[in-house]
């Protein structure tokens, strides 16, 4: 098997079909499996694409444990050497997958890719969305992205390919044996920074991340929980540890600070 997409499916069963009509209309003459990892409650059924039935493997886990736990599972009971990690609100929009695959071939050296991640405006006109790739997301570019001046702003804006630090987790390619080797997603993190935080364990195995413009994915956003008191919740929580985990318990006061500062210029 030379390619495995894995969908977590949480709160997404209605943008799941699209998702997966999207995979056949645009993987082509490619050896590949879907594995779906059931986050609800309700078993998935009833599936719109029937040409795609054999290629689908669904998994019922049926409670929601966290994004980086359900694709840890997926990718033990996947077979691909290379994984395509995919939110279930996403629909892949380009048809040459292949180039990515060869880039895995011929350069070792890279272990996880991200394509451009794109939105609908207004009038209905693909656009880039940002923070779905950037540079080292220590204290002092949180501090700059804040006010606007986030180093990553020429990443999200660039058209052509280039190493970054991270690549966010909305689809993201990675070589099979290098995410197994770091035991995938740390599995502390339920929601948010986990991609953050596998690109920068990757990257110790002196390993490449890799931005790929050419190659496009469309993503809704937001469609697994549109509570957004809760999200942001979610979002603190992984954030804490991310920085206590990497940059220390100061950092933590820090990252306080800067709430309680933007909260109040905001409010003011």
């Amino acid at each position: 098997m030379k390619l495995s997409f894995i969908i977590v499916n949480y709160k997404s069963r209605n943008y799941l079909d699209n998702c997966l009509f999207s995979i056949g209309e645009n993987v082509k003459e490619i050896d590949f499996e879907i594995v779906i990892v059931n986050s609800d409650k309700e078993k998935i059924s009833n599936l719109k694409d029937d040409n795609l039935k054999e290629k689908i493997k669904i998994l019922e886990f049926n409670q929601n444990v966290g994004f980086g736990k359900a694709n840890n599972y997926g990718v033990k009971n996947c077979s691909g050497d290379i994984l395509c990690l995919l939110n279930p609100d996403t629909e892949i929009i380009s048809g040459d997958i292949g180039k990515i695959l060869k880039i895995f071939e011929e350069r070792k050296e890279i272990s996880v890719i991200g394509p451009k991640i794109v939105e609908k405006n207004s009038n209905g006109r693909y656009v880039v969305q940002n923070w779905n790739q950037g540079f080292d997301l220590n204290i002092f570019e949180l501090l700059r992205s804040k006010f606007g001046f986030s180093k990553s702003r020429k990443i999200w804006q660039s058209e052509t390919q280039m190493s970054v630090d991270w690549v966010g987790g909305a689809c993201m390619f990675f070589r099979t044996s290098d995410f197994l080797e770091i035991n995938g997603f740390d599995e502390k993190i339920f929601l948010y920074y986990e991609d953050v935080d596998i690109c920068k364990r990757i990257k110790l195995l002196n390993k490449r991340v890799l931005y790929y413009p050419d190659f496009q994915v469309l993503h809704w956003g937001g469609k697994s929980e549109e509570n957004i008191s809760k999200r942001k919740k979610e979002y603190f929580l992984s954030q804490d540890y991310y920085y206590r985990k990497w940059f220390g318990k100061f950092s933590q006061f820090l990252l306080k600070f800067l709430r309680f500062f933007y909260a109040w210029r905001y409010k003011n």
